[in-house]
Parts: C-alpha cells; sequence; structure tokens
C-alpha cells in the first residue's frame, strides 16, 4: 500500500512539473528570447539605395504590426518625362489626365561657331576676270518660273542651251515675243568628263562639243541619273569625220562618262523647261557645246591644241548667234559646220556677213597679241595620265568630302 502511494505521489510531481514547464516557455519566450529577436531585426538606416531596396524587394512587411515596418521608407521615386502611365493601366481610346507630365525633348546646345551670312554667295563662274569678251551670265537662284515671269517670257516658248566645258556652266536661253532669244538662267555643271575637244570615239570618255538637236524622243524620265536627254551624237558632222558613240546626255547625280552631270534638283527644272518648249511646239532645241567661251584669250591660251581648227568652225556659230540672237540653221559642208548657208550658198545677209568677217579679223589680231603676252596652255596629257574632266567651284567642296 506503501509502495503504491510513493507511485503516486511521484506521478502527481511528474504531472504538476509539465504543468509549470508548459507555463513558464511562453513567459521565457516573452521575457528573454523577443528581446534578443529586435536586437537582431534592428532596423537599417536608409542611406544605401542598395541596402533599403534589397530589404523591400527580399523581405516586404506582411502586415502592419510586422517589425520590419519600422525600417526607413524608399525614398519616393521621381517622376519621368517618359513614364506617364502604368502599361497595365491603359484603357483603349482613353485621354491621358492633365496632372501627368507634358513630354519635352531636350533642346541641343549649338556648337560655339562663327556665325554664318544669312546667305551664301553666288557661285562665281570659272573664268578669269580679266578675259577680254562676252561676259558670263551669272547663276540665279531662283526658279526658272519666277525668272520666266520677271523677264516676260512665256512658259512653252522654245528654249535652246549653251555648255561651256572649261567654266562648267549652261545656259537656257529662251524665246521672247520678238521672236530674238535672251538668256534665262545659267546652271553650273557638277561633272563633265574626259578633256577639253570634242568625242571621237567609243570609249574615249570625252564629252561631246558641237551643235546638236534634241527630240522628244530623246528625253527620258525613266533614267538611272534621274532624268536625262540625249544631246544626239554622233550628229552629220560627227559621222562625216567617222566618230562613234551613243547615248551621250545631259542627266542629274554627279558622275560622267561622256555626259554632261547636272545634280538631280538641276536636271529637274531643265528637264521642264524643255518639256514645256515641246509642249508649246517646238519641234527640237539646239544644244551649243563649247570647249570654253569663245573669247580672244582663251584662244591665246589654247593655240597649240591640235583642235584649234576645230574650235575656230565652232566660233563661227557661236559669234552668228551672238549677233543675231537666233539659233544658227546648222549643215554640214565638205566636213565643216556651215551657218546659214547650204555648201556655199549663202541663205543670210550680206550685211550680216560683212560684221562676221569684221568680228573674225579683230579677234584674230586680239589672239595674236595676247600670244606674245601670254604662254599657251600645256598639250593634253595622255589618257594613263590625264586628269579627268571638270567640275564647277561650287561643287568642290561635295567632293572633298567624299
Amino acid at each position: 500500500m506503501a509502495s503504491r502511494s510513493f507511485k503516486d505521489l511521484m506521478w502527481l510531481i511528474g504531472a504538476v512539473s509539465v504543468c509549470l514547464v508548459a507555463f513558464m516557455a511562453p513567459v521565457y519566450v516573452i521575457l528573454f528570447v523577443l528581446p534578443s529577436a529586435d536586437e537582431v531585426r534592428k532596423p537599417v538606416a536608409a542611406t544605401d539605395p542598395e541596402t533599403t531596396g534589397a530589404l523591400n524587394l527580399l523581405e516586404p512587411p506582411s502586415k502592419k504590426s510586422d517589425k520590419l515596418a519600422t525600417v526607413a521608407p524608399l525614398p519616393a521615386p521621381k517622376p519621368s518625362p517618359l513614364m506617364a502611365v502604368n502599361p497595365s493601366a491603359i484603357v483603349p481610346n482613353a485621354t491621358l489626365p492633365s496632372t501627368f507630365p507634358p513630354i519635352v525633348a531636350a533642346t541641343p546646345q549649338p556648337h560655339r561657331v562663327a556665325a554664318a551670312p544669312a546667305t551664301l554667295p553666288a557661285p562665281q563662274p570659272m573664268i578669269h576676270a580679266d578675259l577680254p569678251g562676252l561676259t558670263p551670265q551669272p547663276h540665279s537662284k531662283l526658279p526658272a518660273s519666277q525668272l520666266m515671269a520677271q523677264k516676260g517670257l512665256e512658259k512653252k516658248a522654245p528654249i535652246m542651251l549653251r555648255i561651256f566645258k572649261q567654266e562648267a556652266e549652261l545656259e537656257v536661253w529662251k524665246r521672247e515675243k520678238s521672236g530674238s532669244y535672251v538668256h534665262l538662267k545659267t546652271y553650273p555643271i557638277c561633272r563633265w568628263s574626259g578633256l577639253l575637244g570634242p568625242k571621237v570615239k567609243t570609249g574615249d570618255l570625252q564629252s561631246p562639243e558641237g551643235f546638236y538637236a534634241v527630240t522628244p524622243g530623246a528625253m527620258n524620265p525613266n533614267s538611272a541619273y534621274h532624268l536625262s536627254f540625249n544631246v544626239g551624237f554622233p550628229n552629220a558632222y560627227d559621222r562625216a569625220h567617222g566618230r562613234t558613240g551613243s547615248f551621250l546626255m545631259v542627266h542629274g547625280d554627279c558622275k560622267s562618262v561622256g555626259c554632261y552631270a547636272m545634280t538631280n534638283a538641276q536636271i529637274e527644272e531643265i528637264f521642264q523647261l524643255a518639256n514645256d518648249a515641246f509642249d508649246g511646239g517646238q519641234a527640237a532645241f539646239q544644244i551649243q557645246a563649247y570647249p570654253f567661251r569663245m573669247t580672244p584669250a582663251n584662244f591665246a591660251k589654247h593655240r597649240n591644241s591640235p583642235h584649234i581648227d576645230f574650235w575656230e568652225n565652232l566660233k563661227e556659230g557661236h559669234d552668228l548667234f551672238e549677233m543675231t540672237r537666233q539659233p544658227p540653221q546648222i549643215q554640214v559642208c565638205n566636213g565643216r559646220y556651215g551657218f546659214g548657208q547650204s555648201c556655199g550658198a549663202d541663205r543670210i545677209a550680206s550685211s550680216l556677213i560683212s560684221r562676221l568677217a569684221a568680228k573674225k579679223q579683230a579677234d584674230a589680231a586680239q589672239v595674236a597679241a595676247l600670244s606674245k603676252k601670254t604662254q599657251a596652255a600645256p598639250l593634253a596629257p595622255t589618257m594613263a595620265t590625264r586628269l579627268d574632266g571638270g567640275t564647277h567651284p561650287s561643287f568642290l567642296g561635295m567632293f572633298a568630302q567624299r
């Protein structure tokens, strides 16, 4: 009996101990464990964006009583001009609130450069200022339509073109109501190829010289060089001298292989002038292509050229146009250009013939005098060493950039 009572007492003591342990455990946690945890989870100063950001991303507070809520909050994000609305909140056909900041592109600050003139100076012709003879026409930046209005010229009146290789210029002349041709506009040539002198054979890269006629069928609006028209080489004179070649053009762009390249912008205006003249009934317009301006100084300079006789023949037609302001009628007689005549039968007034003869004599005297004072230009280099073609000075900057 005593033994059983002892066992009951021990069981009672054990039960009481368990109850005490169960009761004291929470008290122990409250008094000792939680304060230690608070020390471990002490707030972190929000001075390092990377630290605060990591805490915020990895352990976001789940409820208001969470001890991590005492961590210093992240700084408010700065509004970005490129973030106006949350993509997830976009509603079709909705308008943005007026409170969003406007999207304003930053204005780049200008470089410190010298002030540029209000307008660029007009390109200067490639010709010596002291040369006697005809004065080149200035290059106007006005559109041809405005120039026609200023000069009282009709849009569909006939035209005529003159080309000067050495000066790299193309002139457009237009007929006025009186029947005479007046200068309309001078265009700088971007590129011509070869040397001063006529085209002789296929592959010589020469831009042609002489008198040519352009018909409506020669106009090509689908050219690989933007727009173009065939000058009509070879003509009767070229064929009489056995010259060969084909598809020699006045075209756009600034590349030339036996052609005259005018740039796209300029060929558009010239092309339109030609089409307008055809619409007005002109059957063909004349192109007069010269090696240089037909002045005594230029003839003195190039007096040793093998082409001097050919150029003197071209000068006859040039001078006739200068006196009459009418495109000369062209014939080929005994291997030479004939102007206003049919192989010896003159069709121009005798008074004009006398004036032309007097001018020819006076110019020859000037050439002789200048030849004594000026050095002749060197003969053309060979094909292997020659400098190819020419460009108007107004385009030289473009080539320097390439």
